[in-house]
């Protein structure tokens, strides 16, 4: 009878751990599963990280440059007596529609 505590990084026989009984194969299963669901979750942190530093730095910046983009906005209105906004429908990534917001033009 085998008495010794399963350890799948000690028994390893190249990149193969050996389980010989019914409890160490489910040990070496649940390993496997829990290294893929991290690997993934590494992945998926990295994106969602740097989602989240896109947000926070488009944020700050628009905070940075609002005085400026109002000043803009009236120097607009001043000069032409229109809108301040320009819209224009454009064709993105994928052949998909958006609409697209400029300061308009002055003189």
């Amino acid at each position: 009878m085998n008495t010794h505590i399963f350890n799948p990084y000690s028994e390893q026989f190249g990149h193969f751990a050996v389980a010989q009984t019914t409890l160490e194969r489910q040990w070496l299963n649940w390993s496997v599963v829990w290294r893929r669901w991290f690997l993934r979750w590494r992945v998926r942190s990295g994106a969602i990280m740097k989602r989240a530093f896109d947000i926070v730095g488009s944020m700050a910046f628009l905070i940075v440059f609002s005085p400026l983009y109002l000043v803009l906005a009236l120097l607009v209105k001043l000069e032409d007596r229109g809108p301040v906004f320009f819209s224009q429908s454009r064709v993105g990534r994928f052949g998909e529609g958006f609409q697209m917001y400029k300061f308009a033009r002055c003189g």
